[in-house]
């Protein structure tokens, strides 16, 4: 009776954890359907563009929009215009915002599938989980699910928490949200041999691993910072940018500027896939010093 009742109390949590994971795909299926509907208007940017091309000695620089007959549909076509550009400058806005919401509607797609497959294998397991009577593969999955605390070495060298926090292969890491989140990030976690990254020329969250006085760092743990960077940063879609990290003590807080911006030297670069999956080591508790 009584490990039937550890075995039961074990399923209740272990299931709890995974409905909260299926939630949060389901929003994330919902927010990329959005995505597609909003990219699925590429073809009428290009037609746009197209009939731009066709009738650019009809078109005046200063005209906020023209209205011109698609030869297809035998309709009129009201098109808006900036002010400011030549026309053959609108003619290529209208071109490359196309090429834009193409790509990211395959980003999009391939996100949804993605999203998908994950959903169905949560749905599969949290089955799986409520027919088992197998005590061993449920203790196996709760501590894969929850992770062990951080070493308290490690969290003394944070003064409060910060942002979002992540624990891989040992180590944690701390990601701003807001400006504010990053100034205080630089102020308060870590010291001046822990790491810090930034996406190279996006803008983008500050994200810090603390990695101890002496300051080592191994390729892996460079990897995960960085893929940190990138996809907390304004150049989350891309498949591949590079990272700047340098230890904290290269940082210096820009003079009179925004909550957030420094100056760095010493800096290191690496040029980042988004391989790892990030969201597996996000660390909802806290075990603070």
């Amino acid at each position: 009776a009584k490990n039937k009742m550890q075995l039961e109390e074990i399923k209740i949590v272990i299931i709890s954890i995974l409905k909260k994971k299926l939630k949060k795909l389901k929003k994330r299926e919902k927010n990329i359907e959005n995505d597609i509907e909003k990219f699925g208007n590429y073809e009428e940017y290009r037609m746009k563009g197209d009939l731009l091309k066709f009738n650019l000695n009809k078109i005046k620089k200063g005209e906020k929009e023209i209205i011109l007959n698609d030869w297809e549909t035998e309709r009129e076509i009201k098109i808006e215009l900036s002010v400011i550009r030549s026309p053959k400058q609108n003619m290529e806005n209208y071109y490359k915002k196309s090429k834009k919401q193409k790509k990211g509607l395959k980003i999009a797609e391939e996100r949804l599938t993605e999203t998908k497959k994950e959903m169905n294998k949560l749905e599969s397991q949290i089955q799986f989980v409520e027919q088992s009577d197998d005590i061993e593969y449920l203790k196996d999955t709760y501590d894969k699910l929850i992770p062990p605390p951080p070493k308290k070495k490690d969290t003394k060298r944070v003064k409060r928490k910060i942002g979002k926090t992540y624990y891989y292969k040992d180590h944690l890491f701390f990601v701003g949200r807001k400006d504010i989140e990053n100034e205080e990030l630089v102020k308060y976690v870590g010291g001046g041999n822990d790491w810090w990254f930034h996406i190279k020329d996006y803008r983008g969250s500050h994200v810090i691993c603390i990695v101890g006085k002496n300051g080592e760092i191994d390729f892996e743990l460079v990897k995960f910072g960085a893929t940190l960077a990138l996809v907390n940063s304004k150049a989350a879609k891309s498949d591949m940018e590079e990272v700047i990290y340098t230890q904290k003590k290269n940082l210096r807080k820009v003079r009179d500027g925004k909550p957030g911006h420094y100056h760095y030297t010493n800096e290191k670069t690496i040029r980042i896939k988004k391989e790892i999956d990030v969201k597996k080591y996000r660390y909802e508790l806290f075990y603070g010093g």
